[in-house]
């Protein structure tokens, strides 16, 4: 047998084919402001792989969070870094705060039952309308919930007006926010503010689509 490949099935019998043909892999720690999509694009992978080797099903990720990323060009990437930039990298992680506090789904409740024609009345046969939510119902638990986002600064809080789009499902389940003025904010806290908003909790209402309102953030003093 030739020695190489006598090598080589020797290396295989100690170490498994996996391991042997395995990609190279790094770990990622993530701070303030990162995003999947920001990692990724750096990195240059895609999300999906991201969320494919590390288990993830959304979009949230926490500060100190360690990301795997396989892929030889990361591997590159970072090994070809000037000794100051990996130390400084180095330095990065070692000085980024805490993960905070995870954040859970609020639980699902039961979509309230809207207007039906038994409910028209003789005296006053205009056709009813799902009432959604009041304004206090929906000021309520974000005032609540808006210091949360503190999670997405690092540091003093930019001072910006944010309007954001949200979009609540009758189940009380935010089910989409847009950022439609982002006032200057960076993009990647833009983001982490915009996936942590996803986690607030509502009254349910009778919307059975959803309600969708407009919810501007004041950030600073």
């Amino acid at each position: 047998m030739n020695r190489c490949v006598l090598f080589v099935a020797v290396v295989l019998a100690l170490n498994g084919c996996e391991g042997f043909f395995s990609e190279p892999r790094i770990d990622y720690t993530v701070v303030r402001g990162d995003t999947l999509g920001r990692i990724a694009k750096e990195q240059g992978v895609t999300v999906d792989q991201l969320r494919e080797w590390n288990g993830i099903s959304g979009d949230l990720i926490e500060v100190g969070q360690v990301i795997a990323i396989h892929t030889k060009e990361s591997v590159a990437t970072v090994e070809s870094t000037k000794p100051s930039q990996r130390r400084a990298a180095k330095q990065r992680t070692r000085t980024a705060a805490p993960s905070s506090k995870g954040l859970s789904m609020p639980p699902k409740r039961k979509c309230l039952a809207g207007p039906s024609l038994d409910a028209l009345s003789e005296d006053e046969p205009d056709i009813q309308a799902s009432q959604g939510l009041s304004v206090d119902q929906v000021r309520g638990p974000l005032a609540a919930f808006l210091p949360k986002l503190g999670r997405c600064f690092e540091g003093a809080w930019p001072t910006a007006t944010v309007d954001f789009e949200i979009t609540a499902g009758c189940n009380g389940r935010v089910s989409q926010v847009l950022v439609l003025d982002g006032d200057g904010v960076d993009f990647g806290e833009l983001e982490c503010m915009r996936t942590t908003l996803m986690y607030v909790g509502l009254p349910a209402h009778d919307m059975p689509d959803g309600m969708t309102f407009r919810y501007p953030v004041t950030l600073g003093s």
